[in-house]
């Protein structure tokens, strides 16, 4: 019997029967079962024993004998005179990643070559699982394995849809990469293509299929917010805040009271000013900028002052209280349309520690000094860090502030002349600093990204490109500024950290580039291992071509991706020794740890993170006790970002396929985006969306792919399709399972190959 709760959000299910699903489940004892037996017992096990421990009933005992075999033979364990015992062979533990073709890879923790696991392996497996295997003979140039123990299972509860057809039900689920068919019972008001999240009750076996129960019914695919609900089981993201953290939240005062004052600089008496975007609700960063004079009698300004002044998270946000224990597992804010997963609290996150206009907010201040002389234009001459409290000027906007700043002097002095006075100073700031950034030789990739646009249910109204303009890298380059200092300041007093670091392009990605821009007729100076200054200088020549964004694309997939180490290797994009995430912490745990070190320092005294009032052991699998809590807070919290921007980006695709969902069977211009062994990519014009031509799409013939070139040749016709090429397309399906827009070839400005 399913029992519903009442629930007014979303139907949990419980079953008030499960113990008799575990007894029809479990004939035979599991092979990870008799280990965790054997794992417990002391020394060697006689059958009869462990026949006694496992209540094992004797209609089972044939199966079971047959299973200790079979466990020997995997060399899990060994039968001797003594009795039974634990194998002393040693195997190789990792991740299980599928594949949604069905096979899989074991990411080994010893971080060496992947495993290759064949359909068989994957049966016994979902993705996501810890698991012991054994490596078996080398064949094709790959190492292979045999899965020989679960240690731990990552997908307690897995989300996906209904697929209802001929009588016969399917449970979906939503992750590709989990490929088994796992039976769920029939439940109350189950419809085709409803969302629901089931909760695993049997894993899978060799010779068992996974089983499951419902936990929650979502709702149907078309209903405002669905595809957040979906994203957030999907990657398993904590969504609402305990009670208890909630009620110390609520004990935080809303406004600062005169002991917060304590040792802090006064600094209300600057117009400093907060600059976001327009639908921003929490403000942790301000700003303020003034010349500094050469000498009492110059009117020269030889030098700027330019302090970014950051909300006092950790003033509020105690070490091992309930909001610093939630923050950490949340590791950062994820935005969704129309909605926010905080790091923190609401009621801290948009009020106490927020900048907002005409209140008095606690701050960690980073006061620099930025030079204009032309020798050392843009560089930071000195800096200082402090607690300090502010009362925000003025709550601004990106686009408020470049109107300002675009606008006659005279008429904007007319009406603010204090706004444009910062503003105007602000903007000569960024100029030295976009100077010295440029000398420096950073990366400034072009960021011109299209912007969504959603009505008041979340769904895309229109999307645009947007150019961005002078004040968001304004901005960008005062935080860039803020982080660089806090990362040397902190090196400089010789304290562990978590570092922002960027390593440079690998060998095989750096070849794979250089092979497609000679195709070009280009080249990236800098021979096997460039800097990031001659990608700037290679980019900055190619800026005017009209395949630039095919060619910028090609050069930030060249590139590592960014993560959180104690171990400083610098940052490749930026071009710089020294680099931490100072800027945000309402929204990125990692600025928070920062706070922590900076104001310890500050005080002459060391800071060591402290969680020992909880056991992340059991929340993150990962979390190894071999490794030091800067190792393992900074893999955390770099695959929490990760996480955060595969949410956000499955939420996209979602809403993307729901755009052009109405759109089938309708003809789009567009250019080639991208292209594969199975087909080709065309970013369609006006709507900025991606679709896939796939082969069985471009006529009855055979191609060949050339990875290097990024082409695909028909070896009948002599045709090749290329990025950049333009082409004309219709919407043939869209299939939002997969988040794919499939769309068929009308016409192709055709190229013959150059014999």
């Amino acid at each position: 019997m399913v029992k519903r709760s009442n629930n007014n959000s979303s139907k949990i299910y419980t079953s008030s029967n499960s113990k008799k699903l575990f007894n029809i489940l479990n004939e035979i004892p599991s092979r990870e079962l008799i280990l965790k037996i054997l794992r417990q017992s002391q020394k060697p096990l006689s059958y009869l024993k462990l026949v006694e421990n496992l209540n094992l009933q004797k209609e089972s005992q044939l199966g079971f004998e047959r299973r200790l075999s079979a466990m020997e033979r995997d060399g899990q364990l060994s039968i001797n005179s003594n009795g039974i015992l634990l194998s002393n062979k040693r195997f190789i533990s990792g991740t299980v990643e599928g594949h949604r073709e069905g096979f899989g890879f074991l990411i080994r923790d010893d971080n060496e070559s992947d495993l290759f696991l064949s359909h068989q392996e994957m049966l016994k497996v979902l993705h996501g699982d810890k698991v012991l295997v054994k490596i078996n003979t080398k064949n094709r140039n790959k190492f292979s394995g045999t899965i020989i123990e679960v240690l731990n299972h990552r997908n307690i509860k897995i989300v996906g849809y209904l697929h209802l057809e001929n009588h016969q039900k399917k449970f979906v689920p939503e992750d590709p990469r989990i490929r088994q068919d796992i039976l769920v019972p029939s439940y109350e008001g189950e419809k085709n293509g409803q969302y629901i999240t089931v909760e695993i009750i049997k894993y899978p076996t060799r010779y068992h299929k996974p089983f499951g129960r419902v936990y929650e019914i979502l709702g149907e695919s078309n209903e405002p917010g669905i595809e957040v609900k979906v994203s957030i089981r999907k990657f398993n993201i904590p969504e609402k805040f305990s009670g208890k953290t909630i009620n110390q939240a609520n004990l935080i005062p809303e406004s600062v009271i005169e002991t917060d004052l304590i040792d802090r600089i006064d600094l209300r008496h600057m117009p400093f000013i907060t600059i976001d975007g327009d639908d921003s609700l929490d403000f942790d960063d301000a700003v303020y900028c003034e010349p500094l004079k050469s000498n009492i009698n110059s009117q020269k300004s030889s030098n700027w002052r330019l302090i970014v002044a950051i909300s006092d998270v950790s003033h509020y946000v105690k070490e091992n209280s309930l909001i610093d224990y939630e923050a950490v597992i949340r590791g950062t804010s994820i935005y969704f349309p129309n909605r926010v997963v905080p790091m923190l609290p609401e009621i801290l996150s948009n009020n106490i520690c927020s900048l907002c206009p005409n209140v008095d907010r606690l701050v960690l201040v980073c006061d620099m000094v930025i030079s204009s002389h032309v020798e050392e234009i843009g560089s930071i001459i000195s800096y200082k860090f402090y607690n300090a409290v502010i009362n925000s000027y003025a709550r601004t906007t990106y686009k408020y502030v470049y109107k300002i700043l675009l606008q006659n002097k005279e008429q904007s002095e007319k009406t603010n002349d204090q706004l444009f006075s910062l503003i105007d100073n602000l903007h000569k700031v960024y100029l030295l600093l976009a100077e010295a950034r440029k000398r420096r030789g950073a990366i400034d990739f072009d960021k011109n990204e299209p912007k969504i646009i959603y009505d008041k249910f979340g769904r895309i109204e229109n999307i645009l490109i947007e150019n961005r303009n002078d004040i968001e890298r304004l901005i960008e380059e005062c935080m860039l500024a803020a982080n660089m200092c806090a990362a040397e300041f902190i090196t400089s007093k010789g304290h562990s950290n978590l570092y922002r670091v960027h390593e440079r392009p690998s060998k095989n990605r750096l070849n794979l580039l250089k092979g497609f821009l000679k195709y070009l007729n280009l080249e990236i100076s800098g021979g096997e291992q460039p800097h990031a200054k001659n990608y700037s200088d290679f980019l900055d020549s190619v800026r005017h071509r009209s395949d630039f964004n095919i060619i910028q694309s090609a050069c930030l997939r060249s590139m590592q991706q960014a993560l959180y180490t104690p171990k400083n290797i610098g940052h490749f994009g930026l071009a710089c020794a020294n680099y931490s995430h100072f800027t945000s912490p309402i929204r990125r745990y990692s600025d928070l740890l920062t706070h922590r070190i900076i104001k310890s320092i500050l005080i002459n005294k060391s800071y060591v993170p402290n969680f020992e009032r909880y056991n992340l052991q059991e929340i993150f699998p990962d979390w190894s006790r071999k490794k030091s809590i800067w190792e393992n807070l900074g893999f955390l919290l770099s695959t929490s970002e990760k996480r955060a921007d595969d949410a956000s980006r499955d939420v996209i695709a979602w809403l993307k396929c729901w755009f052009v969902k109405e759109r089938v069977k309708e003809d789009f211009c567009g250019i080639i985006s991208g292209v594969t062994n199975f087909g080709i990519f065309v970013t369609l014009d006006n709507v900025h969306i991606e679709g896939l031509i796939h082969l069985s799409n471009l006529g009855n013939e055979n191609f060949i792919f050339n990875d290097v070139s990024k082409k695909l040749y028909g070896i009948q016709t002599g045709y090749c399709y290329s990025l950049a090429d333009r082409v004309k397309v219709q919407i043939s399906q869209v299939d939002l399972s997969t988040r794919r827009i499939k769309l068929h070839l009308i016409t192709h400005n055709k190229s013959m190959i150059t014999k």
